[in-house]
Formats: structure tokens, C-alpha cells, sequence
């Protein structure tokens, strides 16, 4: 500031001058510009003594000599009472005639204050919220005109978050006030501003620690030349960057099969500014389908103590948290070991590692220029699942006869994800005692191939792709009399080396690993009425035939003898046997022992025997599976029923409707009063008041 003191002599003659500049209340807050104290005629001078500038000598007549000089003003924490005046009078301190000339000028001023929400704990996608208080602090207000100006530089802030423009500024007295502007990286507000009064200015962003992990934003006062603001205030918030990961042994995508173990390693490493927490959640419920956790996850010694690795069962998920600190790697492993073939779920272990924040969110409103969003690290391994089965035409559990041409097929199918290897024998032993081979084992499929049969086995061996499914097919013609074994013709599917099982048990009637054939003169069927697969519903009856029909020519031999079972358990836990067994020739008998009919007799050579019985479906409420299943066998041996085999029969029971319930109500209720005793009224005695009645006597229906 330039401050400018005139003497005009306006008198007859020259004016003396004698007078003194009181800067004490200037120089408390501002500093006088060395050199600045200037006269317009040498006719005056001007000397600062202290605070007290003495100014001596004389005006000419109608003359004006002025004394200047220049103070620059303090900073606003170096100065005193923030007010600048001062007085021009005699050296006694008394005011001349026409009083003492004098300047007041206040020092305007805003602070500036900010403040972030929250400053720990934060990660990526999170909101932090500003506030920038402006109070005008000092002794003038700021106008339209003359504005007071803030600004926030968010330079070192959107590298890391993105504005989310909801800027608002309110003022203390509630007087209406411009709303900020943006314009990156800058926001800035302008407005009047009266003394005492405060500006809170707010907004948020959201944070993407795409950056340098720290938010750094300043605020402050703007000035114009020459004036000299307060500096900007700084708003830091450092950030933790973790990154999860997840490696596999085997490498992920590669192929693994049943008792195999895979080992995971899970791991986090922190290249942000600040400790944070790696909480993450590795999801195995697509692993524990196909493998069992045989190795419980473990937290590497270093990070022992302050991660922790927990496997949740029934969750199937593995749940690490922990505190991280910048800089470190932390690692937890676990193993799981493959299940066998048949007992896996979709044959691929995949698992992902999802972190509850991630380490970073691509911002909303970047466009083409947007980075790809963070994706949480999987593993993947694809498993072979060999099923394979075999049929015989005809079907396993009718009998044969010498001559007679019998064709076995073998299937492969890989029901798994990945390429998987064939190699299994077929054992034909309990077959060539009776049989022999007249057409070798081949195979219309490229992907298997069968060796030359050695000791009564051959083996299949091939790969099968994902999906496929490949079939060998052989021969044997049955021996005639005289060159048979034990007449039974027993084949098996094993795995390579193995030796079969003493008889055979199927356990998936639609793909068994085994058959069995006996050569016999008689040939066994079973039908019901209704037909085998229809459905069927309580009270329902059901009539089941036996045939047994002596397919021999010669009409000398004697009769063939017979011993089969019926097995009925799977029918009498829902229905009730309400007639038979009845056979058609007295030489063959059929008698109910338990839940099986045991059949036995002879069959003349030519001739066909029936057995019959009836069984009744029982009320829903009272049944067993809601199924009826039978199956008959040849006496002592397991029953065998397979795909499209004339030995067994099946019916589903289905559930009563509504109308069905309410019909049997009504018959029931019909034949209810139908077949009660109701008594004859005989008129004697009142019946009621008005009328005539006697007692009541029962009378036969």
C-alpha cells in the first residue's frame, strides 16, 4: 500500500510544517518498503523515528508538497490486529486547525480448513467424503465484485478416484451462495463472503486405486497479484493395494484324474502405502464335486500369526483374513484329492478367489479408455470320467440254447471333460467252458482296439475325447450236448488285471459291468397286465404271468427240470397279493415263501407252463417306494435284470388326485350305509312333541 500525505500553503506566505505520521497502527501489521519515503520538494523532510513518521520544513505559497511511502502487509498469522490506520497530526499529538487527516483500511482474509471421511480403511470402490470450511476471518466482507475465491486441486486425487460432481457449498447464515465448479482437476468456488461468515463446501468420489495408492488433495485461498495467500491446505489418504492370486499343482487346465492330488496356493501381496486387509473367500463348491479336501489350508510360518485360514465344510469355501502390511506377500496352500470315476460331479474342479474389495475398480465414465474391471484368479481342471458297461443279445438272465449265436457288446463312454485312457479286460472265462468264439472282437470305433484272447481275457485299450462313446462287439456260438462246461455263461468287464468277482451283481440295471446265461431247454419270460412300465394307482390290480416253455425238439427226452424264484419284495412293500400263485400243468408248482414264490417242477419237451398271480396297489398312504419291481431268477443265484430283459417287470405308482380321493370317499361312504343295520321305527309313543312314535327295534337286512 502507497500511502500520499499533501501540504497546501493557502495562505500570504510560505507555511511552515511541523507535523507527524502515526504509523503504529500500520507497521503492526504491515512493513514499510525500504527507500519508500519520498518527497515531492526538497522543501520538506521526512524521517521515521519508531513507528512515528516526522515530517519538517515549509510550503511555498500556493504551493502543494506531498510525502509518500510504501508498506507491503504482512502475512495474515504475522499480523496484529488485521487493520491498517493511521493519523496525521501535530507532534504533541493534538490536531491542527481543520483536524488531523487520517486512513483506515481493514486487511480482508479467509482460512481455509479440510478435512477427508473416512482416512483409514479404505479401499477400492469405497466413497470418501471432503469438506473445505472457508471462514472469513478477516476485517472486510468479500462482495460480488470483489469475490473471495477457493480452490481444490485434485491433481494427486483422480489418479486414484474418480468426482463423483455432487459439490455443494452452504453458507453459515444461510444466505444463498454460488455453487462450485469443475473443471479437472480443479474445483473452485466464488462468492461474497461477509465478515465472521463460514462456507462449507462437500463432495464425494469414489475410489479406484488405479494410481500411486494415496489420496492427496490440497485446498486454499486464491489470490490476485500482488497479494499473497495463506498455502493451501493438504488432505492425504494412503491406501493398501492387495492382489490376490492363485497358482495350482498341477498348472491350471491341465487334466487331472481320479486319486490325483492338487495342491492350491493362494496368495496376496500388498504394493500399496498402508497396511489393509486381504479378507477374501476361495469358493470350492465346484471343486468338492469332483474332489475331497485331504490337506486343511495352511498360512506361511511368517504370516502365521496374523492370517488366518479357515475351510468351511458345509460352505465349501475357505474363508482367509488378516491385516496385511506394504510390501509383503502372504501365501496359504491347501490340497484335495480327485474322487474316483462315477463318483464325481461334473468332472472340473474350478474354484475362484474373491476378494471383498478389490484391488481396483475401473471408474465409471472413463469410455473406451476404461482398463478392464479386476477379475478375481480361478484355476481349472478338466477330469476323464470312463463309464463303461456291456450288454448280450440275448439278454443277460434268459437262457440259451446249444447252437444258439450269442452277441456281446462292449461300450466305452467318456462322461468327463477331459480326453480319458481306455483300458479294460474282459473275461471270458466262465464263457468258452461252453461256448466258442466265432467272431473276434472288433470294434467299428478308431479310438479302441482289442488284443487277441489269451487265457479266456482280451484287453480294450484306447483314448476317448470328452463326450464319446465307442462299442467292440464279439460272438460265441453255444456248444452243443456233450461239449458244454458247467452251462452257464458267466462274462465280465474289470479293469486291467483284475480278477472278476465270483458272481455276477448288478448294480445299475441300465449299464452292468457283468452277464450271466444259462444254457437250458426251457425258456423263462415274465409279463404283467397291465404292461411292464405302465403307470398305476392305488387299488389298482395287476395279474403277472410266468411262462416256462420247453423249446426242445426231441419229444423222447425227458421232462426238463426247473427251479426259479420270483422275487416279489419290490411289489409287496405296495401291494398286496390278493390271488394265486396258479399254475397251468400240475407238474410244476408255485409256492409263496416270504416275499418270493418259489417255483419248481418239470416241462415236457415241446410244452409251455404259466404261473399266475395278482397282487392289489394299496392305498398311497401305506405304500413303500411307490414302485413295484420284480425279477425271476434262476433258484440260488442273484437276481439279474437288465435293460430290456424279459425276467423283470416295473411300474411307477403315482399319487392320488383330488377327484380320485374324492370319489373313493363317496363309495366308501355308499357302501358304508349300505351295509349297516338300521333300525324300524314302530309309532307307540311321542317322537317329538306334535308327533307320535315308539321305541326302536332292530330288524335283519
Amino acid at each position: 500500500m502507497t500511502y500520499t500525505v499533501s501540504f497546501a500553503s493557502v495562505g500570504e506566505a510560505d507555511a511552515a510544517v511541523d507535523a507527524v505520521d502515526d504509523l503504529s497502527d500500520v507497521l503492526d501489521d504491515a512493513t514499510l518498503v525500504e527507500g519508500s519515503i519520498t518527497t515531492s520538494d526538497p522543501a520538506l523532510t521526512a524521517v521515521l523515528d519508531g513507528d512515528q513518521l516526522a515530517v519538517t520544513g515549509s510550503v511555498p505559497v500556493g504551493d502543494t508538497v506531498t510525502v509518500s511511502y510504501t508498506v507491503t502487509v504482512d502475512e495474515y498469522d504475522e499480523q496484529d490486529n488485521h487493520h491498517l490506520a493511521n493519523v496525521v497530526g501535530n507532534p504533541d499529538g493534538s490536531c491542527p486547525t481543520g483536524g488531523c487527516a487520517g486512513t483506515e483500511n481493514p486487511v480482508r482474509h479467509i482460512s481455509v480448513t479440510k478435512s477427508a471421511a473416512p482416512t483409514e480403511g479404505v479401499q477400492a470402490g469405497d466413497t470418501v467424503e471432503y469438506t473445505v470450511t472457508v471462514v472469513n476471518d478477516g476485517g472486510a466482507a468479500y462482495t460480488a465484485d470483489d469475490p473471495a475465491v477457493v480452490e481444490d486441486d485434485m491433481t494427486d486425487l483422480l489418479d486414484d478416484a474418480t468426482y463423483d460432481g455432487d459439490a455443494v457449498a452452504v453458507a453459515s447464515d444461510g444466505s444463498e451462495v454460488p455453487a462450485p465448479t469443475f473443471d479437472a482437476p480443479r474445483l473452485q468456488w466464488s462468492g461474497p463472503l461477509a465478515v465472521d461468515e463460514t462456507l462449507t463446501i462437500t463432495y464425494t468420489t469414489t475410489v479406484t486405486n488405479l494410481g500411486d495408492h494415496d489420496l492427496v488433495n490440497t485446498a486454499g485461498p486464491v489470490c490476485s497479484d500482488p497479494e499473497i495467500c495463506d498455502p493451501p491446505v493438504e488432505v492425504g489418504t494412503l491406501l493398501s493395494h492387495i492382489t490376490p492370486a492363485k497358482s495350482s499343482d498341477p498348472d491350471s487346465g491341465e487334466a487331472v484324474e481320479a486319486g490325483q492330488v492338487v495342491t492350491y496356493t493362494l496368495s496376496w501381496t500388498n504394493d500399496g502405502q498402508t497396511t489393509g486387509a486381504l479378507d477374501s473367500t476361495d469358493d470350492l463348491s465346484d471343486v468338492l464335486d469332483d474332489a475331497e479336501m485331504t490337506s486343511q489350508p495352511v498360512v506361511d510360518e511368517a504370516h502365521a500369526g496374523s492370517i488366518t485360514a479357515a475351510f468351511d465344510a458345509e460352505a465349501r469355501e475357505i474363508r482367509v483374513t488378516g491385516d496385511l502390511a506394504p510390501g509383503e506377500t502372504v501365501q496359504v496352500t491347501y490340497q484335495v484329492t480327485v474322487l474316483p470315476d462315477g463318483e464325481r460331479g461334473d468332472n472340473v474342479a474350478s474354484n475362484v478367489l474373491t476378494p471383498d474389495a478389490p484391488p481396483f475398480v475401473p471408474p465409471g465414465d472413463c469410455g473406451d479408455d476404461c482398463p478392464p474391471p479386476f477379475e478375481p484368479p480361478t484355476t481349472r481342471h478338466p477330469m476323464g470320467d470312463l463309464d463303461d458297461w456291456k450288454t448280450v443279445d440275448p439278454a443277460s438272465g434268459t437262457t440259451v440254447q446249444p447252437g444258439q449265436v450269442m452277441t456281446y457288446t462292449l461300450h466305452f463312454e467318456n462322461a468327463g471333460a477331459a480326453p480319458v485312457e481306455v483300458e479294460r479286460d474282459d473275461v471270458l472265462t466262465g464263457v468258452l467252458d461252453d461256448a466258442t468264439v466265432t467272431s473276434e472282437p472288433s470294434s467299428p470305433d478308431e479310438a479302441v482296439s482289442a488284443s487277441q484272447i489269451t487265457d479266456g481275457r482280451f484287453t480294450v485299450s484306447g483314448t476317448l475325447e470328452p463326450g464319446q462313446h465307442a462299442t467292440l462287439t464279439y460272438e460265441v456260438t453255444v456248444n452243443e450236448d456233450g461239449a458244454r462246461g458247467d452251462d452257464r455263461l458267466g462274462n465280465f468287464l474289470v479293469g486291467n488285471g483284475e480278477q472278476p468277482p465270483t458272481e455276477c451283481v448288478v448294480t445299475d440295471p441300465e449299464r452292468p459291468d457283468c452277464s450271466v446265461n444259462h444254457v437250458f431247454a426251457v425258456v423263462v419270460s415274465k409279463s404283467s397286465d397291465p404292461d411292464s412300465g405302465a403307470e398305476l394307482a392305488e387299488d389298482d390290480e395287476v395279474t403277472y404271468t410266468l411262462t416256462f416253455e420247453n423249446v426242445s425238439s426231441n419229444a423222447d427226452s425227458e421232462p426238463t427240470a426247473i427251479a426259479y424264484t420270483d422275487h416279489m419284495v419290490d411289489v409287496l412293500d405296495d401291494a398286496t397279493l390278493t390271488a394265486g400263485p396258479t399254475s397251468s400243468r400240475k407238474e410244476v408248482t408255485a409256492v409263496v415263501v416270504g416275499n418270493t414264490i418259489q417255483l419248481t417242477g418239470a416241462v415236457p419237451a415241446g410244452v409251455m407252463t404259466t404261473v399266475t398271480y395278482t397282487v392289489t396297489v394299496k392305498d398311497y398312504g401305506e405304500q413303500g417306494n411307490h414302485a413295484l419291481g420284480n425279477v425271476v431268477a434262476w433258484a440260488g443265484e442273484e437276481p439279474v435284470c437288465v435293460a430290456d430283459s424279459p425276467l423283470c417287470t416295473a411300474n411307477e405308482l403315482r399319487r392320488p388326485t383330488r377327484e380320485h380321493l374324492a370319489t373313493r370317499k363317496r363309495l366308501a361312504t355308499r357302501e358304508r350305509l349300505r351295509t349297516t343295520a338300521w333300525p324300524a321305527r314302530v309309532p307307540s309313543r311321542p317322537w317329538w312333541p306334535w308327533q307320535r312314535c315308539c321305541c326302536w327295534a332292530p330288524v335283519p337286512r
